[in-house]
């Protein structure tokens, strides 16, 4: 699994992708499970067995744990990170905007990366929603190997009073000649674990 993000070890702006984790070395296949997480305030969709592990993210000389927990099936890497806030930080929605502008570096585009705005509704819930920002970059790593990478973000206080942001990531290495068919697959996939996270 590490062979995903080794490329991006000399990046800063990467960050919060930089050595998620080791997973195991043999690729799954796509087998969906739900997953649900009282303790990080989540129910999502996974592809295949997850592994987990907490990183740290340093925003203004104060560092923030991350939760991540992932798994690998084909050649994707799919991975959800758990960021939770003091209620008394006020710094909420500057740290969210900084996490979005390192992702936008993270992939060398053609054009200018633009921040897409939706909803998802509320994990257990029928009509409660909260905003999405979203990416979907392709072009280069640093390592110059083609990807595509998907990463979305929502900001959601539970009901307990505890902000969390949470950040979903999906990522794979691609040929540069990119079958239309090769791209809906990967599309699909994509989509489906996407949209299969819903916050508590």
């Amino acid at each position: 699994m590490s062979r995903f993000f080794k490329p991006f070890q000399d990046s800063l702006t990467a960050v919060f992708i930089v050595s998620l984790f080791i997973l195991s070395a043999c690729t799954a296949s796509f087998n969906w499970r739900e997953i649900q997480s009282e303790e990080h305030g989540y129910l999502a969709l996974f592809p295949a067995k997850t592994s987990s592990e907490q990183k740290t993210i340093v925003y203004k000389n104060q560092s923030f744990p991350m939760i991540m927990q992932a798994s690998q099936a084909g050649d994707a890497l799919f991975a959800v990170g758990t960021i939770v806030l003091d209620p008394s930080f006020k710094d909420s929605h500057q740290f969210l905007e900084w996490l979005q502008k390192s992702a936008a570096q993270v992939i060398r585009t053609a054009s200018e990366p633009v921040l897409e705005k939706t909803q998802t509704r509320i994990a257990l819930q029928k009509d409660e929603k909260v905003p999405v920002t979203s990416l979907q970059l392709e072009g280069l790593g640093p390592d110059q190997k083609q990807r595509i990478y998907w990463v979305r973000w929502i900001y959601r206080v539970d009901e307990s009073g505890k902000p969390r942001i949470f950040q979903l990531s999906a990522i794979q290495t691609v040929p540069s000649a990119l079958s239309a068919q090769q791209r809906k697959v990967i599309t699909e996939e994509f989509l489906t674990f996407m949209n299969g996270f819903h916050p508590y």
